[in-house]
Order: structure tokens, then sequence, then C-alpha cells
């Protein structure tokens, strides 16, 4: 078949980009013909400073594109680019996948993307799926409304943890099966370095102004910095050698000016290590004894590469992740996760 695949692969997300990898993977390993589209990025990004334009400028423009509605922003800033991409597209796919990843969410382009991306498939009389998606369950009555009509015009849901498919059944009604996040499947891509662990931790801090605007969090950065000091004390020694890292682009610019914070108020050894491509942030987990992390994808990353996991609670999606996952991680089968998520996949497209 010819399928079409959209998700938040082209974004600076490690994460997304493992997501992006894995499914592509296994969709040619099923002998499908696949393209790929972002579902709100379009063009690739990455991690590097250099890849970054400077948003500084007209501080009254940057006010007013804040000030006006999410869904406005989306008709005029993202509807217009993915309307260009597709005129140059064949337009003809048996069918379209849009997972996986975090892609219901709450203020954000995500409600109006789903709205678009559903009813292009409609239009051009292709089915669709959503695969591996999770869900926010802080949405807005209008957000709500926006996802239903989505809903309704997909063949089949599949969520990637509990707490989605308890919220999908909850507030919409609609009974979804479960499959592990589609990250889980680069396990056979990761060097298992059990004989060089050393007693190092990886400390990858998640941006200040995400955690304070989005979760709508209500603390100052010198409170949050503390907040994680806190954490970083109670699991190293004197010796231990703390390693920072990132996953994000907002990530890399939160650990360079959280580096110097954390050099006056403690005494280890700290050092900002090169993360900017999966390969290079798997190898750096390879090698260390823990990581702490706010973002579920580096936790999943850590328990691949055999680290003692630390969640920093940013949101119900990391508490879930702790209760289904940390908590029985010597348990964790990774072969039979890859048969499950490679199974469901093909029954989806069946």
């Amino acid at each position: 078949m010819k399928i079409l695949l959209i998700n938040q692969g082209y974004s600076d997300n490690l994460g997304d980009k493992a997501i992006k990898y894995m499914l592509m993977v296994m969709l040619k390993k099923l002998d499908h013909q696949v393209e790929f589209c972002g579902f709100t990025q379009f063009v690739e990004q990455s991690l590097e400073f250099s890849n970054k334009k400077d948003v500084s400028g007209n501080k009254i423009l940057l006010k007013l594109k804040k000030s006006l509605p999410v869904s406005l922003k989306w008709k005029v800033r993202k509807e217009r680019d993915i309307k260009k991409i597709l005129s140059k597209m064949d337009n003809n796919f048996d069918f379209i996948i849009i997972g996986g990843g975090q892609l219901v969410k709450s203020n954000c382009y995500f409600p109006y993307a789903m709205q678009f991306w559903t009813d292009y498939a409609s239009k051009i009389n292709s089915k669709i799926v959503l695969f591996g998606i999770g869900c926010d369950q802080n949405l807005s009555t209008h957000e709500k409304k926006t996802y239903i009509k989505a809903f309704k015009k997909c063949e089949n849901i599949t969520v990637r943890d509990k707490a989605s498919q308890n919220f999908l059944k909850k507030e919409f009604e609609i009974e979804c099966s479960y499959v592990p996040d589609v990250a889980f499947s680069l396990y056979n891509y990761v060097v298992q370095n059990k004989n060089s662990k050393k007693k190092d931790v990886v400390v990858m801090i998640y941006s200040y102004t995400t955690y304070k605007s989005h979760f709508r969090h209500k603390i100052n950065i010198k409170e949050y910095y503390d907040r994680w000091i806190e954490i970083i004390n109670q699991h190293i020694d004197r010796d231990t050698f703390i390693k920072l890292a990132y996953s994000t682009y907002e990530d890399k610019i939160e650990t360079y000016n959280f580096i110097n914070y954390l050099k006056m108020h403690i005494d280890n050894k700290v050092k900002i290590l090169n993360s900017d491509t999966l390969t290079s942030l798997l190898n750096i987990l390879g090698e260390s004894e823990k990581v702490i992390t706010g973002r579920m994808h580096p936790m999943i990353f850590g328990v691949l590469a055999n680290c003692k996991v630390i969640p920093f609670s940013i949101s119900d999606k990391i508490d879930t992740f702790k209760q289904e996952w940390l908590l029985n991680e010597n348990e964790i089968n990774f072969n039979h996760i890859n048969k499950t998520i490679f199974k469901k996949l093909n029954e989806v497209l069946d």
C-alpha cells in the first residue's frame, strides 16, 4: 500500500525523531511504500545553535502575535504551509497514519492540525488511523469539540499509555486499543555498554519557560533550579561526574542557562555534553549509571541503555510512565514489546 505517515518527526525533539525513524523502518519492513509529512512542523529541525534564527526584533509585533487566538495563528501560519506541500505531492494514498507522540494536546496547534489532516483524508478518500498517540488531559471545551470531530473520521485509534486510553473513554466515549510507545523498538539499535558503565549521572533539565507556560506551574526560576539541585543531590556522591544533556532545542538553551547556577551550588565535576543527535544521546546514556529527566522519551532511552531512571515530575504523562514502566523496570521484555508494536501496526493496516 501507499502510506502517508504524519507526526512531529521534523521537530527538534529527539523523541519525535526516534518515533519517525522506527515507524518508517517498520512500515518498509511490511513492504509498504511510505511518504512522510510533518504534523505541524514541515521543515527538518536540528538541535544545533546555528540552525535557529534569532527571534528577537520587533517586540510589538511579537506581542501582537502572542495575543492572537491559536486557531487563527494556525490558519495564518501553518495551514497555508501544509497546502503548499500537498500541492506538490501525489495525494493518492491508500492509508494515512498519524502518530505516534503526544498529539492530543492543549493550548497549541495540535487540535487544528488533527482536524486538518482528518479532513484531508476524507477529501482524498483515504483511510486514516491514529497510532501510538498520547493525550493531555487538560483540554478546553473548544479543543474537545475539535478533537471529537477528527476522531470520528478515524478507522482506528491506538494509544501508547493506559491513562490516554482511560481519558478517551471517559471524555469521548471512544474505545481504543493500547500499544507501547514506538520508541521502545529502538532496543535493537542500542549498544549495551554494561561493562563500561561509569558512576556518572546524566541530568536533562526541562525548559523552564515550557514548564511554566504550558503546564501552568507557578514557580520562579530560582525555585525551579533549586528543585533540580535537590533531586541531583539525592542521587550523587562526592565523586560523581554530572553530565548535562538534552533532547530538545529549548532544553539545550536551559542547560546552558542552568550550568553556572549548578556549579555555584554543587562541588562535583559538571560538564555539558553534546547530545544534538539521537546517537550521541544514546551513547552518553549507555556509559552512565543514572539519568534524571522530565521528558518521557529520554526516560525510554535511559531504560533501553540500562540506566536507572529518576523522573522529574512535569506532568501526568511523566507520572503515568513511572507507574506503567519504571516501577516494573526489571520485568520489561524488549523483544516482546517490539513484536507487539510490529504486530499492532500490521493489524491496523489490515
